[in-house]
């Protein structure tokens, strides 16, 4: 991200055309507001960048050590999995189910049972406990067949996480 802050704060460019090309090419997708990098979202407000430590504590506050996705395979990669390695998150998918005519309901429990399973190993008395995390993995997370979340199909925005929200409250602080 160093050299797009430095285009965009001072125009500098590599010294290699193809190299200077890329830059500015990559760098019309960020602005920098008050001193802080965001990405520009297609159809969505600004994405602030992280990165560092702040970047590691956003991951760990979303997945606290478990991640449910559907199957969904762009994030199954060697890459993948060695950042929730590293993190000691346990990267799981969701069990592949087609229903039929009216049977939606029964598919999303049988998800709900089955990472609520996943997710408490042996201590099986404290799913209440872990309901609304394994309900915020779910109605956050993209599916397959309509590309967006559970969440923003009901609500037409995304869901912030805590993490967001205090930024928010830090930033009109």
């Amino acid at each position: 991200m160093q050299p797009i802050v430095a285009y965009l704060k001072d125009q500098s460019l590599p010294a290699s055309k193809s190299e200077a090309k890329k830059l500015r090419r990559r760098a019309a997708h960020f602005v920098i507001q008050d001193d802080v990098l965001y990405k520009r979202g297609f159809a969505s407000p600004l994405l602030r960048c992280v990165g560092g430590e702040e970047a590691m504590y956003i991951l760990r506050e979303i997945h606290e050590g478990v991640c449910v996705s559907d199957n969904g395979r762009q994030f199954d990669n060697k890459k993948m999995r060695d950042l929730c390695d590293d993190l000691s998150i346990r990267k799981d998918f969701s069990i592949p189910h087609h229903p039929q005519a009216n049977e939606q309901v029964e598919a999303v429990n049988k998800t709900i049972k089955h990472t609520l399973k996943r997710k408490l190993d042996t201590s099986k008395e404290a799913w209440v406990n872990e309901l609304f995390h394994v309900l915020w993995a779910i109605r956050t997370t993209c599916r397959t067949a309509t590309g967006e979340t559970p969440f923003f199909m009901i609500y037409g925005s995304e869901a912030m996480s805590p993490v967001e929200i205090n930024q928010l409250v830090s930033v009109l602080q």
